[in-house]
């Protein structure tokens, strides 16, 4: 009992539960009044020293902690730019150890915060006049790090410091950069909306002008002998009208507002027709040749979508090289026989026109053969390509009966052969008797005219009067159910435009098949939309005849729908 009362600190109570219980006896001496030892005072006063500095130590490990647990990366930076402490995100998120990252500057890890500004960032940063900003930090491996940084200047004993908690904002840059793009791409819709609007709508009007001057230029030709000075005038004047139906055509397929009308053209006179505009095109480091076949022969395709897919074939092979070549069109007719069909069993043997378009670009392997025609598959940046050309050009192939292949080699270029029904060795063109009345094509049946166009309404009856026809013509549907009403006998086909003022075409079809439920209806129109196609031109019992018309074409489709064959067959 009596060593528990024995002088010194050791001979404290250790059940009191006091903190001096934990003290330890400092391992160096502690000098005193009283020479080595010191007095207790001196010594508890050392203790005690001991003690908070022990504490501060680990209130500063637990800073420290607390800070590295930050997702967001933050650091002290002393005036002279220099790192003076970062956290545990600043290291892993730049790449960085802590040894590297305190040998290195602001101005190493953000050229804008470190640059020439830093020192005037510094100062505002002082009087605390600074908002958060935009910045872009560089890691270690040199990649951008797009950040949001808010930095606030501090004072600590004399000694100034930037402090900087910067935000990776990678995520929001990403978002704002697919909204931007997003609205660049609804803003350029809206733009090719509005002039495919605008080009629809001039192209139905143009159609309407162009019905009666063509199918006047018609009568015209067939009533004057060749050797009449005025025949060669007329003729110039009835090809100056076909261009410019050639014309609205186009206008029609880039506001898509054309409904598809296969017919005998030559490829030839597509690709004269459109050659002037892939000038323009490929640009001048490009040469664009052409070698045509003379005696081509026709085919059964849409003027429209022949010249999309050889614009689409043309930019293809302008895109495959960037530091210029040539692209050459070429035109020929060949025969597929028995054994080029057995190795591609959708190929018919026959005659065939075909249409080539080579370049002496980049070329492609094998694997990219395979995959060109996939729909949405593209070798070109975001942005650039849509991977719908290719898809396009094959399915307009199919549709007209033919098939295209691709020869090509990496740096050798690429060859896009298109084969497509020979029809025959005629070619397109205007001659004596062009609108001659044909028997085969007259009538003695009763027609219902629907059309607000005065000069194409008057023209349309004068052909349809020329063959036979007995024609009852308004310029409103209602106009036309009136004069139906008040005629004493059946009428047999009813003959209207799409779109009138009041009453539409396929308002008046359903009326006119209340009162005529056996009658035939033919629609016409310069344009046609998304419904209409869907819904008039998909019923049995209605066909389409595209503005402009000639006169022949007119009474062939009459004819056609009054005797039940499919129009346009």
């Amino acid at each position: 009992m009596n060593n528990a009362q024995s002088d010194g600190p050791e001979s404290a109570d250790t059940d009191s539960g006091s903190a001096e219980a934990e003290w330890e006896k400092p391992a160096f001496p502690v000098v005193g009044i009283g020479g080595v030892g010191g007095t207790p005072e001196a010594l508890g006063t050392n203790i005690q020293n001991v003690n908070e500095h022990r504490r501060a130590e680990r209130e500063l490990e637990l800073f420290k902690f607390i800070c590295d647990q930050s997702h967001d990366p933050f650091y002290l930076v002393n005036q002279e730019g220099r790192f003076h402490y970062a956290n545990h995100s600043a290291y892993s998120w730049l790449g960085y150890t802590e040894a590297e990252l305190m040998a290195k500057g602001l101005a190493d890890v953000d050229h804008i915060l470190g640059g020439l500004g830093f020192r005037e960032l510094f100062h505002k940063a002082q009087t605390g006049d600074i908002r958060p900003f935009e910045s872009e930090h560089i890691g270690k491996g040199g990649n951008s790090l797009p950040v949001e940084c808010s930095v606030t200047g501090l004072n600590f004993e004399g000694e100034v410091f930037l402090l900087a908690v910067v935000r990776d904002i990678s995520e929001r840059k990403r978002s704002e950069d697919a909204l931007r793009q997003s609205e660049a791409k609804l803003r350029q819709s809206q733009k090719v909306e509005a002039v495919g609007k605008l080009a629809g709508g001039i192209a139905h009007d143009f159609n309407n002008l162009l019905t009666a001057i063509n199918g006047y230029g018609d009568i015209c030709l067939s009533s004057v002998e060749e050797d009449n000075p005025l025949y060669d005038n007329l003729l110039e004047i009835r090809k100056a009208g076909e261009r410019a139906a050639s014309l609205t055509r186009k206008l029609l397929a880039y506001s898509r507002k054309q409904v598809q009308s296969p017919q005998p053209l030559s490829l030839n006179a597509v690709v004269l027709d459109i050659h002037k505009m892939l000038i323009r095109l490929v640009g001048e480091h490009i040469e664009l040749a052409r070698n045509l076949e003379e005696s081509l022969g026709l085919v059964m395709a849409d003027p429209g979508e022949i010249e999309q897919m050889l614009l689409n074939l043309v930019l293809n092979a302008r895109d495959a090289m960037p530091d210029g070549g040539t692209i050459t069109i070429s035109t020929r007719v060949t025969e597929l026989d028995e054994a080029y069909a057995a190795t591609n069993p959708l190929v018919i043997p026959g005659s065939y026109t075909v249409l080539e378009v080579a370049d002496t670009g980049i070329g492609m392997d094998v694997q990219l053969q395979a995959r060109i025609f996939d729909p949405f598959f593209t070798t070109k940046g975001i942005g650039k390509g849509s991977g719908l050309g290719l898809p396009m050009v094959h399915g307009i192939v199919a549709q007209s009966g033919g098939h295209v292949t691709v020869k090509s080699e990496p740096g050798k270029g690429a060859v896009f052969t298109i084969f497509l029904p020979r029809l025959g060795d005629g070619e397109v063109g205007f001659g004596r008797g062009y609108a001659k009345i044909d028997p085969a094509f007259s009538g003695k049946e009763t027609v219902l005219l629907a059309e607000d166009e005065n000069t194409v309404r008057t023209f349309t009856r004068k052909i349809l009067e020329m063959h036979g026809y007995t024609v009852l013509d308004a310029p409103d549907g209602d106009s036309a159910l009136a004069k139906a009403a008040l005629h004493p006998t059946s009428i047999q086909l009813l003959l209207t435009d799409v779109i009138m003022p009041g009453m539409s075409g396929r308002g008046l079809a359903e009326r006119f098949h209340q009162r005529y439920p056996t009658g035939r209806v033919l629609f016409m129109s310069g344009y046609t939309d998304e419904i209409i196609t869907r819904k008039e031109l998909t019923e049995k019992s209605a066909a389409y005849l595209q503005k402009p018309f000639t006169p022949s074409q007119l009474v062939k489709a009459m004819r056609e729908v009054l005797d039940g064959t499919p129009i346009g067959r």
